[in-house]
């Protein structure tokens, strides 16, 4: 039924801490995803700072990520959110509660950890804990293994969540860029194909099968994604 089992956690995922370099199997995986001129709710932010909706809201065989990880340790709570983030509070209807779900704040404690909840009615969201970019200045190499293992940790909730669609987003992104927001397009790419490579053999195989969206909120943004897409797929 859909009672309180439609409500349980998948608990939080967990890769390994070595890539397992699996190359024909990263570019399948590469070659699958699709880069969507829309954030994770179908909407857009465009040039004139107006949103508009772009694609289509989620669907209930489709899981969205929520990447304001860090503010789910309490004393934070979806009240005190803003942004995107806020946006994605209200849909699921969490929007004016004082503390998280208490299984993702059991779940989502730092950097790297997501957790998948379904919070009824088809709205299904994984909440990740993306780095803080900013403390890692210029340091690319760093900066790419913090943001894989997050990435992998996502794409791991969603294979055990058993849905078919994920909207992914460029964790990271925004104010906690840093040093790094004109890389960003670049980073994300690298960050996704190395978090890909540390999931288990298993997961990998079950992730082809999916239909996975990154999805750019940000329509000044857009074209130089589509540039660093171009350059995977070479």
């Amino acid at each position: 039924g859909a009672g309180a089992g439609a409500l349980a956690l998948t608990g939080t995922a967990r890769c390994s801490p070595q890539a397992n370099d699996d190359g024909p199997k990263t570019a399948a995986f590469l070659s699958t995803l699709r880069l969507a001129p829309f954030g994770v709710l179908g909407t857009q932010l465009r040039a004139d700072k107006t949103v508009a909706q772009r694609g289509p809201a989620p669907d209930e065989t489709t899981a969205i990520v929520d990447s304001g990880g860090h503010r789910i340790p309490p004393p934070g709570s979806p009240k005190s959110a803003g942004g995107a983030a806020r946006t994605i509070y209200q849909w699921i209807g969490i929007s004016e509660d004082l503390a998280f779900p208490a299984e993702v704040t059991a779940a989502v404690r730092g950097v790297g950890d997501a957790s998948y909840r379904h919070y009824g009615g088809g709205r299904h969201v994984i909440h990740a804990f993306g780095p803080d970019l900013r403390k890692t200045p210029g340091a690319w190499d760093d900066a790419v293994a913090a943001l894989a293992s997050t990435y992998c940790n996502i794409l791991s909730a969603f294979v055990d969540s058993g849905l078919q669609g994920l909207r992914l987003l460029p964790v990271s992104g925004g104010v906690f860029a840093g040093d790094f927001a004109h890389r960003m397009p670049a980073l994300t790419m690298a960050s996704l194909a190395r978090g890909f490579e540390l999931l288990p053999p298993e997961k990998k195989a079950a992730l082809l099968g999916k239909h996975v969206e990154l999805c750019i909120f940000v329509e000044g943004e857009l074209a130089d994604f589509e540039g660093a897409f171009r350059e995977t797929a070479r």
